[in-house]
């Protein structure tokens, strides 16, 4: 039996000059390849992507990726991103640190337990 699936959208291919118009697919405007994986739409709420700003297709054709690269950021958006990065560390370190000591303090116990039960 066939299913009528009415939430699908069509699938949308533009060429990569109307970048950062949105899309499912994008192509070279003079030889058609598809140049999809080299673009970087931003996402709200986010930290822009971090990549090469420009791409260069095998033909020649130049796009703007919408990435952008560390060397172009200021310094207050590189401080924020390194502050960010260390405090998501420490975050992850302190909420594993428990799990990490009680395994170490607690697992030779049971397999010295598990000997003794076990006569070894």
């Amino acid at each position: 039996m066939f299913s009528v699936n009415l939430t699908s959208r069509p699938f949308i291919k533009l060429p990569g000059s109307a970048f950062p118009s949105s899309a499912d697919a994008y192509e070279c405007d003079k030889c058609g390849r598809d140049i999809t994986k080299h673009f970087r739409p931003g996402g709200s709420h986010s930290w822009a992507p971090m990549g090469p700003e420009r791409y260069q297709c095998t033909c020649g054709q130049k796009y703007l990726t919408g990435a952008i690269e560390w060397d172009h950021l200021g310094d207050r958006e590189r401080k924020r991103q390194l502050v960010g990065m260390f405090a998501f560390g420490l975050l992850f370190s302190a909420l594993i640190s428990p799990v990490s000591l009680i395994t170490y303090f607690f697992l030779p116990e049971i397999r010295c337990a598990r000997r003794s039960r076990h006569g070894r």
